[in-house]
C-alpha cells in the first residue's frame, strides 16, 4: 500500500510507515526540510502539492503539522489536490496553536476544519487523541480521518 505523507519536513514518519509494511513517499516543498539519515532509502518528491499531476496516485495521504502552514485562499485547493490523488482517504493533523516564526497561516477551530475537509472527504471524523502518543496543547491539535 503506497502513502504519501505530504508536508513529512525531515521525513520522520517515512521508516515507521514502512516498518507497518506501507511504502511511503515523502512529500515536501523544499529538499532542505528532508534528513538525508531519515531519507535516503525512500521516494522523495519535491514540489508544492498543488503541482503533483492529476494522475499521481497512492493508496492513502498522511498530513501532519502540514495544513496550518497553507494561507487560507490556498486550503481549498491544497485538498481538493489530496483528494484527487489519494484513493481511500488521508489523515490530518492539524494545529492551531499561533507559533513565533508566524509559520502557521491558517489558524482556525475544529469545526472550520471539519468543515473545509467535507468538501472534499464525504466521510471526515474528528478523532480522540491517541494515549499513548499524547500532545503538548491537545486542545490545540486536531486529528482527523477522512475517507471517500
Amino acid at each position: 500500500m503506497r502513502v504519501a505523507d505530504i508536508g513529512c519536513g525531515t521525513g520522520r514518519f517515512l521508516p515507521i510507515l514502512q516498518a507497518q509494511g506501507y511504502n511511503p513517499i515523502g512529500i515536501d516543498i523544499s529538499e532542505n526540510c528532508f534528513d538525508p539519515a531519515i531519507c535516503r532509502d525512500f521516494t522523495l518528491i519535491v514540489c508544492p502539492v498543488t503541482d503533483l499531476a492529476d494522475e499521481f496516485t497512492v493508496d492513502a495521504c498522511i498530513c501532519s503539522d502540514m495544513m496550518e502552514h497553507i494561507p487560507d485562499e490556498l486550503v481549498g485547493s491544497v485538498l481538493a489536490k489530496i483528494a484527487t490523488i489519494s484513493k481511500h482517504g488521508a489523515i490530518f493533523g492539524i494545529s492551531s496553536l499561533e507559533d513565533d516564526g508566524k509559520l502557521h497561516c491558517s489558524l482556525h477551530n475544529a469545526d472550520w476544519w471539519q468543515d473545509k475537509l467535507h468538501e472534499h472527504f464525504p466521510l471526515a471524523v474528528q478523532c480522540k487523541h491517541s494515549v499513548n502518543q499524547p500532545r503538548q496543547n491537545e486542545k490545540n491539535w486536531f486529528l482527523f480521518r477522512c475517507g471517500k
